[in-house]
């Protein structure tokens, strides 16, 4: 009798073990025969989920993608009050694999070979704003400005994750907070 297969199951699999191993060798030194051993896996057998490197890097873009939403949407569900105390209280559960997705998805970009078509840039932006908006609440309260917020606190969030992978000792999460409110505060009052 012939072995049933779920592709879709192998799909994602073979997506989660891609993204550990580049996670530790990185996407612009890794190569792809390493990347078949590190899987236990033939070439042939790869490209039959991914017939080449770009449409695999898109499927990869959007697993993380996919693993951000959950991560936000298990936060949502767990009744946290939505505002900055929610995306913080986020940033703080999720910091390791956020940062690791991040510096992965610059990798991705900077090692894309321009003659070779594009890798989907919009994407995992506009997704990660749609995360923070949630987290906020933003749209769902009818804010006015929930976009441009949410696009301020990705970027500053973005810095945040970096400078945090500088020198995480020497600042924490909080204070990175109170920063951000004292700013919100100062800019309000201003002329």
């Amino acid at each position: 009798m012939p072995k049933i297969i779920d592709h879709n199951h192998h799909r994602q699999m073979l997506l989660e073990k891609s993204l550990l191993h580049f996670v530790k060798v990185g996407f612009k030194s890794g190569d792809m025969r390493g990347l078949f051993k590190a899987l236990k896996i033939s070439a042939g057998a790869f490209y039959h989920y991914f017939p080449d490197k770009l449409t695999f890097s898109n499927h990869l873009i959007h697993f993380i993608s996919i693993r951000v939403s959950k991560s936000v949407d298990q936060f949502i569900q767990s009744g946290e009050q939505p505002g900055l105390e929610r995306v913080f209280k986020w940033l703080a559960a999720c910091e390791t694999d956020l940062l690791s997705e991040l510096l992965l998805l610059i990798d991705l970009y900077r090692s894309q070979e321009p003659q070779r078509g594009q890798i989907d840039r919009s994407a995992p932006i506009d997704e990660f704003l749609k995360h923070i908006d949630a987290l906020m609440g933003s749209s769902e309260q009818g804010k006015e400005g929930a976009e441009v917020v949410a696009r301020f606190l990705t970027t500053y969030l973005v810095g945040v994750l970096i400078v945090r992978m500088w020198a995480p000792q020497d600042i924490n999460l909080i204070d990175f907070k109170v920063f951000l409110e004292k700013f919100s505060t100062t800019l309000v009052g201003a002329p």
